[in-house]
């Protein structure tokens, strides 16, 4: 599957999920490409690292930190990192 929540809600990626961890349980394998890492702590018992097409490296999910992850997909140490902010939403100023 590759990038399969893109267009999804999140009522539909938890049905994803669910319908994953099923096949799973059947010993069905599943790859998954994401860049949504924080999905990967849902369904990966794996990982394996590609960059510009080429193999990095590959192992147990939970032997690898997501910071080893993001550094071995990018090729270098990401020092600064933005966290999603949540922002609310405020009245209506301008319709068409």
């Amino acid at each position: 599957m590759d990038e399969p929540t893109s267009a999804l809600t999140s009522r539909e990626i938890e049905e994803l999920f669910r319908i994953i961890r099923k096949l799973k349980s059947q010993g069905c394998g599943i790859i998954y490409i994401s860049h949504r890492l924080e999905e990967l702590s849902h369904i990966a018992d794996r990982v394996t690292i590609m960059r510009d097409g080429q193999y990095i490296t590959s192992g147990n999910f939970r032997d690898f930190t997501m910071d080893e992850i993001i550094q071995n997909m990018v090729g270098r140490e990401i020092k600064e990192k933005f966290p999603r902010v949540q922002c609310e939403k405020g009245k209506k100023i301008f319709e068409v």
